[in-house]
């Protein structure tokens, strides 16, 4: 089935950004926005940075963290298991809107910059 059922309400991409690292994060809204409607997309309360070895790259280059969500249908991802952990169940058809979004971000980006269309 193409595209995937929505997980989580059909909020399925979290942002995390630092510094004012904006256009990056930007972007990755506006594909994301493209490719699967508006509900796709939201904007976490309060951004995390995953690792303290990325937030270094975030505070070099424009950049941005989004998360795919990944929890089976129905499930609520504030309460399902982490990616790391050893119980975790990942809804596996998900992962190819992930690979849509990194491609969508690469043409995009190459074609455009941080630029929006006109």
């Amino acid at each position: 089935m193409w595209p995937p059922p929505p997980c989580r309400g059909g909020r399925e991409y979290h942002s995390g950004v630092s510094g004012d690292r904006l256009r990056a994060l930007d972007l990755v809204e506006r594909v994301t926005g493209e490719l699967f409607g508006e509900v796709a997309w939201r904007k976490l309360d309060s951004p995390v940075v995953g690792a303290e070895d990325f937030a270094y790259v975030l505070q070099k280059v424009p950049s941005a963290i989004a998360y795919l969500g990944t929890p089976p249908q129905g499930c609520d991802f504030r309460t399902c298991c982490s990616l790391h952990s050893k119980c975790v169940v990942l809804d596996e058809k998900v992962m190819a809107r992930g690979v849509a979004i990194h491609c969508g971000l690469a043409e995009t980006f190459l074609r455009d910059g941080f630029a929006r269309k006109s």
